[in-house]
């Protein structure tokens, strides 16, 4: 997908009919700053693949259909600002590394089927309110 947009920094498709996994080559945007996918039908899980990009301030996937584990990966996005996930089919923990984002302002995991004990480095989060 970005082998001709590698200076692409925001791809919002918010609101469409699109269907199918979340395409590969996204992952490939290492200048990506937003990433909004919310109210489509993506499905899957999402990839370890999201970890490489790291310039990322903003993650929205919610009303999607993903299923499966959160990935550790998302503990790589030190610039996030916002993960916004909510109304999707995640399950399993909520990955610690999440909380080790300094810059994570907002997080918002609601209507999912995630399970386990919150974990106590949500206490340590300094800049989530």
């Amino acid at each position: 997908m970005c082998n001709g947009l590698l200076e692409l920094q925001v791809l919002n498709l918010y609101g469409n009919q699109f269907y199918g996994q979340i395409p590969s080559g996204i992952y490939k945007c290492r200048k990506l700053q937003q990433l909004v996918l919310p109210l489509n039908r993506f499905s899957g899980s999402m990839p370890r693949e999201i970890g490489n990009l790291t310039t990322l301030k903003v993650l929205r996937l919610g009303q999607n259909n993903l299923e499966g584990a959160i990935p550790q990966e998302v503990g790589n996005l030190f610039s996030l600002e916002t993960l916004n996930i909510r109304f999707n089919g995640l399950t399993g923990l909520i990955p610690t590394a999440i909380f080790n984002i300094s810059s994570l302002k907002i997080l918002n995991l609601v209507v999912n089927n995630l399970s386990g004990n919150l974990p106590e480095d949500v206490c340590y989060c300094p800049s989530i309110y």
